[in-house]
This record gives structure tokens, C-alpha cells and sequence, in this order.
């Protein structure tokens, strides 16, 4: 199982978190994660060693609203970081990811 940190920034800003798999049930191919982020290349972040944070490489240069919810969990997990996150977030186990 793995979370989608859905950025929706229409009226308020605010973020909403959903339970996704992956469609083979053991690990995401490319094709998934371009569709749940709505973007064609991704960037991998380790926040430790069995997790990941997957976002839109390009999710800050394309303009994607900032994501305060994922950018929480990076700062969390990665210190002294001033870093944020634009646009939807995926974390998932490093398993997840091949």
C-alpha cells in the first residue's frame, strides 16, 4: 500500500491523502506514476531506508502548487533541508519502485 498526497489548491489550499497500489499489486511501473502525478518524469527522494517520497521532477519549474503536506513529511525525514514539494506526492516502500 502506498500514499497519494493529492495537491488541490482550487479554493483553499489543502491536501488530500489516498490509499493507492499498485495495479500488479507488488510495484508501480512508470505508466502509474505519470498518471497519479499527472506529470512524464519523475525524482525519487529515500526519506529513510525502507521509504520513498516520488514527485514531479519538473513539478517546480511547470508551476504545480506547493504541496504542505509532503513538504512536511520530507523536512521530517531529510533535516536541515529548506526544500519543498510542488504538486502530488507518492510514498511508498522502496520495494515499491523497480
Amino acid at each position: 500500500m502506498a500514499i497519494l498526497i493529492k495537491c488541490n489548491h482550487s479554493v483553499l489550499p489543502q491536501e488530500q491523502e489516498i490509499q493507492i497500489k499498485p495495479e500488479n499489486e507488488t510495484n508501480f511501473k512508470l505508466k502509474e506514476l505519470y498518471k497519479y502525478l499527472r506529470c512524464d518524469m519523475i525524482e525519487v527522494l529515500y526519506l529513510n531506508s525502507s521509504e520513498i517520497m516520488i514527485i514531479d521532477e519538473n513539478g517546480k519549474l511547470t508551476n504545480k502548487p506547493v504541496n504542505n503536506s509532503a513538504t512536511r513529511i520530507f523536512r521530517e525525514n531529510i533535516k536541515n533541508t529548506r526544500d519543498y514539494i510542488c504538486g502530488h506526492a507518492i510514498i511508498c516502500h522502496t520495494s515499491q519502485l523497480k
